[in-house]
């Protein structure tokens, strides 16, 4: 099962998951431009960054694997939509079949 904009993952916490897959306890995360460049200034983008190291940081207390996917282009084509698919569906088997502590990763597309 995949889970969209999933909420109160953890409990007592308004934290919400773009995707999340509960039979794996994968997060994953899709994150756009202003997530790692100045769009909306430097102050934004230091909050930004915060609540994401904040969201790692809860989902790994938790023993939830977290996947970041870095989305680069502003326009994604089809080609790398099926990149992105297939680095995603590589990592989830990755974690998957190695088990052990939860982490953080990332993919950039």
């Amino acid at each position: 099962m995949i889970e969209f904009h999933k909420k109160g993952i953890l409990a007592n916490e308004k934290l919400e998951v773009d995707i999340f897959l509960p039979s794996k306890n994968i997060a994953i995360e899709v994150d756009g431009p202003s997530h790692f460049m100045e769009i909306w200034g430097v102050g934004t983008l230091g909050k930004v960054q915060k609540a994401d190291a904040e969201k790692n940081g809860l989902l790994l207390l938790y023993k939830v694997n977290v996947i970041r996917i870095k989305q680069l282009r502003r326009n994604l084509s089809d080609k790398n939509l099926r990149d992105t698919a297939w680095a995603l569906h590589h990592k989830i088997n990755e974690i998957v079949t190695k088990g052990g502590q939860a982490n953080v990763h990332t993919i950039e597309v």
